[in-house]
């Protein structure tokens, strides 16, 4: 289960462990659905290439293709639970997905009804800003945890480390989390203009409107 912070939604997931490389996807997808008129649960067309231009992947290696078709197996077959001040909802993140396997085409059809609530309630992340931070997936974290912030604010070292749930050491983190910032500064559109990690392990963060 899940918080979304200041936006007040809790999300819960059934079905397969999801992890950054699902995000990208799903983003990938819903971006290509805004624009191909398939938020309405339309099934649109798209090359492989494309999603995993978008996914900031390279697009001619043959293994991260069928690693793209795994990854919308996992999406197709999770359910979610999404509980907003305003409404509930049940249902799968992804509606179906097909590939045709000379011309490479993937046909997605997402779910009508959860597109709706991502139009009305959800953050719009920039999904050509994620795809420039690469395999970063710290970075990627840290990106649509801080989306969810006003112009300013600080969290310590520790309370980042236990939020990402990662493996590693808090020693190590905090290097890690020096270059993410780093990352996030030079990032393609980047909403960050200032990313501090202090001697008391205060993180600063600065950044524009989201």
């Amino acid at each position: 289960a899940f918080e979304s912070g200041s936006l007040g939604i809790d999300i819960e997931c059934q079905g397969p462990h999801l992890n950054q490389e699902h995000l990208l996807a799903w983003q990938a997808a819903i971006y290509l659905g805004r624009i191909h008129n398939g938020l309405s649960g339309e099934k649109f067309i798209v090359p492989a290439n494309e999603i995993l231009r978008l996914m900031g992947k390279d697009y001619r290696d043959h293994d991260q293709r069928k690693s793209l078709w795994k990854l919308f197996e996992d999406l197709q077959g999770t359910r979610v639970f999404l509980t907003s001040h305003r409404s509930r909802y049940v249902g799968n993140l992804l509606d179906s997905a097909a590939q045709d396997g000379e011309t490479k085409l993937v046909g997605i059809r997402l779910n009508p009804d959860l597109a709706v609530l991502l139009d009305d309630e959800t953050l719009n992340n920039d999904i050509m800003r994620m795809a420039s931070l690469g395999r970063n997936h710290l970075a990627m974290w840290l990106h649509n945890y801080f989306a969810t912030w006003s112009s300013y604010r600080t969290v310590n070292v520790h309370e980042l480390h236990r939020l990402c749930g990662t493996s590693l050491d808090v020693r190590r983190f905090r290097y890690r989390l020096k270059q993410a910032g780093k990352a996030l500064i030079a990032c393609e559109r980047s909403f960050f203009t200032k990313f501090d990690v202090r001697d008391d392990d205060v993180v600063h963060v600065e950044k524009k409107s989201t």
